[in-house]
């Protein structure tokens, strides 16, 4: 869904224009009242709605856009640090504004800011790590 994998709500709408025409097209014999009752329902369209928030999460849209080995040090930089609790909104939310596109963003800046956003987390991690290995090897290694 979307141009590669940025699920946008233009594809929301369209897969549910789809889908429900598809649908009340099936239960033409059924009467309308309980068409409507069962094609109106809330998950109805929160599935898709979830499934295409955690689209953005997936290792394949990692994958077209940074080397996936880039995620073990993404997740070490947004968990070892309590200091960078500010980042998990962000992350949480991140997914929302490419969805709903609030500043109608081109292709391209959606790749620049996804890959941006991910590149500095792994820089992040990196140099976390480094640091926190450093750090273990200054300290004496004291065995009683």
């Amino acid at each position: 869904m979307g141009e590669l994998g940025f699920c946008t709500i233009a594809d929301l709408t369209q897969y549910l224009r789809h889908n429900l025409a598809i649908d009340l097209a099936v239960d033409s014999g059924t009467p309308l009242v309980l068409v409507r009752l069962l094609h109106n329902k809330i998950l109805y369209t929160l599935l898709p709605w979830i499934r295409c928030y955690l689209s953005y999460f997936d290792t394949i849209t990692y994958g077209n856009f940074m080397p996936v080995l880039l995620i073990p040090f993404i997740l070490y930089g947004l968990l070892t640090n309590p200091g960078r609790k500010w980042l998990w909104p962000v992350q949480l939310l991140l997914p929302f504004f490419f969805i709903i596109n609030p500043l109608y963003l081109g292709l391209e800046p959606k790749v620049q800011i996804f890959s941006g956003y991910y590149y500095t987390l792994a820089g992040v991690g990196i140099i976390k790590l480094t640091y926190d290995w450093l750090d273990k090897r200054k300290k004496p290694n004291i065995t009683g």
